[in-house]
């Protein structure tokens, strides 16, 4: 929280010399933990619905509003606050008081998940901050700078993640080794194999989520939709685990107390709900996927249409098609290319024989996706936008095709032959989905062949994972 969504982010992106000055030397030793203070009772996923607000009154800008479910946060701590200021959305740099006051009070209540962090609400009342404190960027406005740290919080849930999953795994092989049934411990069993084998897979696909979004960082690029895509496969996987993999494998034991599920089963699920829910984060995807080809091709047209007075566009009309004739051509000449010419055929590095053949499908399926969500535009128009369904499901499928391209990549560069299986498995799995087949058996053996090696200790990434206590054991 501190690093990635909490006020370092903003200071060391967006603040001016004086602002990195006064506040990263207490950021970076950890004199002063930080928050980022975004959401409130009536903001969510719609931003639009901001009330704090923050006035100019001399040197001070006076704080009132509430802020909701705002991790880090107490007294004496660094906030990133979002706040309007003349309307528009703005970040100020808050050093909160070292203790509540009339002007700054806690809300405090119960909250299953996060039970390892201080989550509490804010109040400010008159809350008085100096207006050097005010982060101006470059471009854009407050949210520029709120959706910059949520893209490092989105890639390093990713990848926290990977590691949750890491221990279950450390969890479930020796309560596979120990329960028996029927005469033989359960590890020996094609459903309990396949269940190790699927996690190695999510495990595997989150990795490689996390090395593309984290070099896309690292060299200066923004990465929105690409740590979009890790933190809805990163959570959705998570859950999957707990519940699918994890849960079934203990059976009841999962609900003893001191039982890992048990204990933490709100942590394994509220992933899919901070920062952003998944459905509503894969809209966001969408929009920002179709947003250069809805200005390029669509808004012209629509322009056309509203200039000369039609709502509902004929194309044997002979004044609606003149009103189009110069507007529509582009479009025209971009469906005939995609309709009509051989598709381009994508440049991949080396690779092992079936990633190479994963990854070539998801280019190919991507290209070809291209006309569908095209298609997808003209029919709904300006209406799309309150077709959630079909938006949220073209999303997922867009990120079901690449997370196939970037596990496949990054597991042909992996030199672990398991990374490699489990990245194999992984894409067959997502393949099965999108294309609606049902698995093979050539898949069976192979997912699970994958979980008995694991079960036998070679997924060496767990290595030095300390496995739970076994809950309530019996004499075998």
């Amino acid at each position: 929280v501190h690093g990635c969504i909490g006020a370092v982010d903003p200071v060391r992106t967006f603040g001016n010399a004086q602002q990195k000055e006064r506040f990263l030397p207490g950021l970076a030793d950890g004199s002063r933990l930080s928050a980022f203070a975004l959401t409130e009772p009536s903001a969510g996923s719609d931003l639009t619905q901001l009330r704090t607000r923050a006035v100019l009154d001399g040197d001070h800008y006076v704080v009132n509003g509430e802020k909701l479910f705002i991790t880090n946060v107490v007294p004496g701590r660094t906030i990133g606050l979002v706040c309007l200021i003349e309307d528009k959305p703005a970040v100020l740099i808050v050093d909160l008081p070292s203790e509540e006051n009339e002007n700054f009070k806690l809300r405090k209540y119960g909250l299953w998940a996060l039970k390892h962090t201080y989550n509490q609400g804010i109040l400010f009342d008159d809350l008085r901050v100096p207006k050097e404190n005010l982060l101006v960027p470059s471009r854009g406005d407050g949210l520029t700078i709120a959706y910059h740290g949520l893209n490092l919080g989105r890639v390093a849930l990713c990848a926290n993640a990977a590691g949750t999953m890491r221990i279950m795994m450390a969890s479930m092989i020796p309560w596979a080794k120990f329960r028996v049934t029927y005469s033989a411990p359960i590890g020996d069993r094609e459903l309990v194999q396949r269940r190790l084998g699927r996690l190695a897979g999510l495990i595997t696909a989150c990795d490689a989520l996390t090395a593309w979004c984290a070099g896309l960082i690292d060299d200066g690029y923004r990465g929105e939709m690409e740590c979009i895509i890790a933190k809805i496969f990163g959570s959705e996987a998570q859950k999957h685990a707990a519940i699918e993999l994890f849960m079934k494998t203990h059976g009841g034991r999962s609900f003893l107390h001191g039982h890992l599920l048990g204990d933490n089963v709100h942590e394994y699920l509220a992933p899919c709900i901070y920062e952003g829910e998944g459905e509503m984060l894969g809209m966001a995807f969408f929009k920002s996927l179709v947003k250069y080809h809805g200005k390029t091709y669509f808004e012209p047209v629509g322009k056309a249409l509203a200039a000369a007075g039609i709502r509902k566009p004929n194309p044997f009309n002979p004044r609606h098609a003149w009103a189009l004739k110069g507007v529509v051509l582009p479009y025209l000449k971009w469906m005939a290319a995609e309709r009509l010419l051989p598709t381009a055929k994508s440049q991949l590095p080396s690779m092992p024989i079936e990633l190479q053949s994963h990854a070539a499908f998801a280019c190919t399926m991507m290209q070809k996706m291209a006309l569908e969500i095209s298609s997808t535009m003209s029919k709904f128009q300006l209406t799309l936008a309150d077709r959630q369904c079909r938006m949220a499901e073209l999303s997922a499928r867009c990120q079901d095709l690449i997370v196939i391209l970037c596990t496949a990549l990054y597991g042909a560069r992996q030199s672990d032959e398991i990374v490699r299986a489990s990245a194999d498995v992984l894409c067959q799995e997502l393949i099965q989905n999108y294309t609606g087949t049902r698995a093979s058996n050539s898949y069976f053996r192979q997912v699970t062949e994958l979980g008995g090696a694991i079960a036998n200790g070679n997924f060496h990434s767990i290595v030095g994972l300390s496995p739970d206590e076994i809950l309530m054991p019996y004499d075998v």
